[in-house]
């Protein structure tokens, strides 16, 4: 059970559900299978997020740092790790009285999130919406204070870069048995990131394989040196590309 201010989300399985008498309860499931954009089945724990986008206003989307790209417009309210065997299992989000009284003049809407981030042997795990979001698909739009149902849903829209993205910095090289150790700062999780090591400092040269994704801390990235000499980069790019 995962909570934010005044919003509970209540994993409804066979249990009832109780409530206030005025708090709002959405709640939704999907028959799946949901997909990710590449028409892969997603994977067990990838999250469905709750939006409220206000009256007049589309929804802009969601940007690859998991915030929303209209914030003036629409909340993501909370995202949950719900997906099992392809689908939603029934899932009720609670929204405390008060707490939904300062979002009247809005509507909810349900997204299926595509949450995968590198794992270091080229394929994917769930990464969870606070690390990145790579793009995003509607469950549900428009819904009140009402249940959701949908058959099969998939991921149709790429989440946008923020601006101001930081550039990769090498910080330490060290050559130990033959291998060169590349210590590199300033990533961010929603990249993935590969080192390439080149004969001269214009050419691009070749991306080494397993692919990291960004990080709080440093990246290490181990790789055999070939020759006396050469020229390291770090690239960044989408976790899915």
């Amino acid at each position: 059970m995962k909570t934010l201010p005044a919003l509970l989300c209540t994993l409804a399985l066979a249990a009832p559900v109780f409530a206030a008498q005025n708090d709002t309860l959405v709640s939704f499931s999907t028959k799946g299978p949901d997909t990710y954009a590449d028409g892969t089945t997603a994977l067990d724990g990838e999250s469905y997020a709750l939006v409220w986008v206000k009256n007049g206003a589309e929804f802009a989307g969601f940007l690859a740092d998991g915030t929303v790209a209209d914030p003036a417009n629409s909340k993501c309210l909370i995202a949950v790790p719900r997906a099992t065997g392809g689908c939603c299992p029934l899932t009720v989000f609670q929204i405390d009285a008060d707490y939904a009284a300062t979002l009247e003049g809005g509507s909810y809407s349900v997204y299926l999130l595509d949450t995968r981030v590198a794992d270091g042997e080229n394929g994917y795990v769930v990464g969870g919406a606070k690390k990145a979001v790579n793009g995003y698909g509607a469950v549900a739009t428009g819904i009140g204070d009402t249940a959701a149902q949908a058959g099969a849903v998939g991921v149709t829209a790429v989440a946008d870069l923020p601006a101001d993205l930081p550039k990769p910095v090498i910080k330490d090289i060290k050559m130990v048995d033959g291998y060169v150790y590349v210590t590199v700062a300033n990533t961010v999780p929603f990249l993935k990131y590969g080192l390439n090591e080149s004969a001269d400092v214009e050419d691009d040269g070749a991306v080494y394989e397993a692919p990291q994704s960004g990080s709080a801390g440093d990246l290490l990235f181990i790789a055999p040196a070939d020759g006396d000499s050469g020229f390291f980069s770090v690239k960044g790019g989408r976790q899915i590309d």
